[in-house]
């Protein structure tokens, strides 16, 4: 069977820190107010019994991905590994697969103009090290593998518990997992997503 690399997030351990999204901007160079990895942050509930879920954020590097057919240029593709990439040399900044992606996971460079995402920091799985977000994380949240081989830590975890994946009513099957997401942070996390879309 074809590797699938994938990820999965243990909501419980997420404490908020940020360090993913700032491990991730250090690694790519990625530019102020644009985010490769990011975590939303939400409140459920009324005072004085408020709580607080901390959700990391990134590109979901769908089965069935729609930034991969939008793009003109054909620079989206995806590799041996399961993961989706974006051609820097081939991209022409024309930006169809941002409104395309359901997870506001692709932006344009302001610099270059080249759309960019997270691509699981694939240089470094080439040096045998692990993305950065899953290396720097304190709490050990992010587990990262490939989700069809069934001896993998992320495939056993997924197989043995309750994991949702995001927006799934969008039919892209993605292949980030979460660990202890309800259904109304969920729901409430789309909202986020299409009020953004509609202000850009």
């Amino acid at each position: 069977m074809h590797k699938q690399y994938g990820m999965l997030i243990d909501l419980r351990r997420c404490a908020g820190c940020h360090a993913c999204t700032v491990a991730c901007k250090s690694e790519h160079n990625v530019p102020l107010g644009s985010f490769r990895t990011r975590v939303e942050s939400i409140e459920t509930g009324h005072y004085p019994t408020v709580r607080r879920h901390f959700t990391p954020m990134m590109c979901n590097q769908c089965t069935n991905a729609p930034c991969i057919t939008a793009c003109p240029t054909k620079s989206i593709q995806r590799d041996n590994m399961g993961i989706i990439t974006i051609n820097q040399e081939s991209c022409t900044g024309v930006a169809d697969c941002v409104p395309a992606c359901p997870y506001e996971a692709i932006f344009l460079h302001p610099q270059t103009n080249i759309a960019s995402k997270c691509d699981f920091c694939k240089d470094r799985l080439n040096e045998g090290e692990e993305p950065a977000c899953v290396s720097t994380c304190p709490t050990d949240a992010f587990v990262f593998g490939d989700i069809n081989n069934s001896s993998s830590k992320i495939a056993s975890m997924i197989k043995d518990n309750d994991v949702l994946r995001l927006q799934e009513e969008a039919a892209t099957e993605p292949n980030v997992f979460y660990l202890q997401l309800d259904k109304m942070t969920e729901s409430l996390l789309g909202g986020i997503n299409n009020s953004k879309g509609k202000k850009g």
